[in-house]
Order: structure tokens, then sequence, then C-alpha cells
């Protein structure tokens, strides 16, 4: 692609990108090489899972604490700004609003982060004092947190990347507006051969980077068996399938692509209760 000074090129490896829109100015432009990701695809992350961990905790808050609760209305704080920040962006770029407007939701976005981050601390160092801080591993580790009676109380991820869990965006109303991330999940029992039946009664917490998760049980401890959490990867947001007629759709997010589809991946994580 000529431009003005010479030329610019865009590369990547393996991952077939398509390039719908792209807009250069005047600016120092530099060669530089960098890697997006340490594994070849989402699935690829949840493969590197390793054996599960047991990890005996001693108390653990239950789902009327307000430090359990916390979370989740903080992660919807910051469901509501990331949309706000990923739509502001496009406004911006087409000058419908200026920068100091744009500057304003980059802050409530990090104000979101920050929110939401100690809200998730607060959890974690319930369940273990000393776990959250450690450095992430280049792979996930899975834990099993267990109560003295050996009883499993929950599960937690620790992801070299993010899980980018899905959440809904609501409105002041409660109004479902969208969501944000990618990944839908869900807790499976193996019922007998390959038939697995879905779990209900499980919260998942992360925190705002999405590379730790905490899955806890919001009734009954889990029976024993065979069980596994399983991701869905949505490539596709589907914003093309919702009707924008005010900005024609300014506001899709992009697709990403697999092997020339855009078809949901899934992967799984198995541990034993």
């Amino acid at each position: 692609m000529p431009s003005a000074q010479g030329a610019i090129g865009l590369f990547a490896s393996g991952s077939g990108p398509g390039f719908r829109r792209l807009r250069v100015h005047d600016a120092v432009l530099h060669k530089v090489s960098f890697t997006i990701s340490a594994f070849a695809g989402f699935h690829e992350l949840v493969e590197s899972a390793k054996s599960p961990i047991d990890l005996t905790v001693t108390t653990m808050p239950d789902d009327t604490d307000d430090i359990r609760t916390s979370p989740p209305s903080k992660a919807a704080q910051l469901a509501r700004a990331r949309r706000d920040w990923e739509r502001a962006q496009v406004d911006f770029r087409f000058e419908w609003i200026n920068r100091e407007e744009l500057e304003d939701l980059r802050l409530v976005l990090r104000e979101a982060k920050a929110g939401h981050d100690n809200a998730f601390r607060s959890l974690a160092e319930a369940v273990s004092t000393e776990l959250y801080y450690q450095p992430l591993a280049p792979h996930i580790d899975v834990y099993r947190l267990k109560n003295s009676s050996n009883q499993l109380m929950g599960i937690w991820l620790r992801s070299p990347e993010s899980l980018d869990l899905r959440q809904e965006v609501r409105g002041g109303d409660g109004s479902l507006m969208g969501h944000v991330g990618r990944t839908n999940w869900q807790l499976e029992r193996q019922a007998h051969g390959n038939t697995w039946s879905i779990q209900a009664g499980w919260q998942a917490h992360h925190d705002a980077e999405g590379t730790q998760v905490i899955f806890l049980p919001t009734n009954n401890i889990p029976v024993s068996g065979n069980y596994q959490i399983r991701f869905t990867y949505h490539l596709d947001y589907g914003d093309e399938n919702i009707p924008d007629e005010k900005h024609d759709h300014w506001y899709d997010r992009p697709v990403e692509r697999r092997n020339g589809g855009s078809d949901p991946l899934e992967a799984t994580i198995e541990f034993q209760v």
C-alpha cells in the first residue's frame, strides 16, 4: 500500500485476517515485530490446562456475603463501561464526539476496571491469601477448592491470557443493551457415556482482564462424578444481524476467522469430584 513517503505493510501469520478499512495519517513509521498471543487460538489456550491441583480452603464466602455479591455488580459496571468505550472510539473517529468526551469515557473505563479488580481481589483473598498474587504460568492452572472434609467448594482457573468471558450490558432500567466478551461457559456433569448434563447454580467471578476466574456454586455442594467446564468462543459477535438504522453498522465489532470460517469454537476443561 503506497503512501506519500514510501509504503506500509500489515502482516499476520496463520490467522487469515481481513481488513475492511484502513486509514493512515502522516506519522513516523517503524517496522516492529510483535506477537499477539502465545497460542494458535482459543482452543489451544484452553487445552493448555494442566491436571487439577487441590487447594484446601479454611473459609469460603457464602452467597449472602457482600464480599461475594460485590464482584457481579462491579462486573455489570465494567461491562457497560467497556461497551461505551468501544462505541466512543467509533464516535470519535467520525467526529461525533470530541477528544475531551473520548477521554472522559476512557477514565470511566479505567475506574470501572479498578473497582472491579478491587472487588474480585477481596473475594480471592477470602478464598486464598496468596494464590491471587502468584505469577501466572505459561499455561492454564486449575485449582479445586476443597474444605477440610475434602468436599469441592469451587474451581479457580488462572490463565496466561484472557478468557474474555461474555457479560450482558444493561441500561439503567435493566433492559438488555447487548454484551461484551466472546466466551460463554457452562458447567457440565457426565451422566453416562458421552452424555453430559448442564449443572445450574454456579457463578463465575473474574478479574477485569479475564485471566483469573473463580467458579462458585450458589446452592448445594456438587456430588461426586466427572465434570467439565465447556467454553464456547464466538468468533463473530453477530452485530451484523442486529438492526442498526441510525449508524449503518458502524459499531459492528471485528469478526475473527479460523480456517476460513467464523463458527464458534468449543473447548473443555475436565476435572473430577
